[in-house]
């Protein structure tokens, strides 16, 4: 039976904010701050793909690990190979008690950019987490464009990682 990948995405943020006028006679003025819209599931024959997914809760060694988009290990199921796709979405979430920042960006040789370009990348607190959405806007997942690489000041740093290709 063939594999298949559906990821249904909801990305917003709703701030309710009262401000306290203390104005006589009249009640204090709410304001709703949004982003919303972005949301959606994508699969095989969106125009937006999905067609390969992999997890994993990793431990760093050293501080530092390299991601290969081309041979994502997956015990005991087969090792998960993008090449020729674009990652749509990548859910990245540090550990509760990890004590220090957590920092994903394009490796040094073969960098894949997660975040747009050689510049981007997301430094992630204990707990934290970060959300992307690439919208079939990243690059193709090749020999020479296909490696993430996290590290940490915390030797043994603790994370959760979901990425979906398409």
């Amino acid at each position: 039976m063939a594999a298949s990948v559906t990821a249904k995405y909801d990305l917003k943020l709703n701030v309710y904010e009262t401000l306290g006028l203390s104005q006589d006679l009249a009640s204090d003025p709410a304001f709703t701050h949004a982003i919303t819209g972005l949301s959606g599931v994508i699969d095989s024959t969106t125009a937006v793909p999905a067609t390969k997914v992999w997890s994993d809760t990793r431990t760093l060694s050293g501080g530092t690990e390299t991601l290969d988009l081309t041979a994502l290990a997956r015990s005991p199921a087969a090792t998960v190979d993008m090449t020729g796709l674009k990652v749509q979405l990548v859910l990245i979430k540090a550990d509760a008690a990890n004590t220090q920042v957590l920092t994903v960006a394009g490796a040094a040789a073969t960098p894949y950019e997660l975040f747009g370009d050689a510049s981007g990348q997301a430094s992630i607190p204990a707990g934290g987490a970060v959300l992307v959405y690439g919208k079939d806007g990243l690059a193709d997942v090749s020999a020479t464009v296909k490696s993430v690489t996290v590290s940490s000041a915390m030797a043994a740093a603790i994370y959760s990682i979901i990425i979906v290709a398409g």
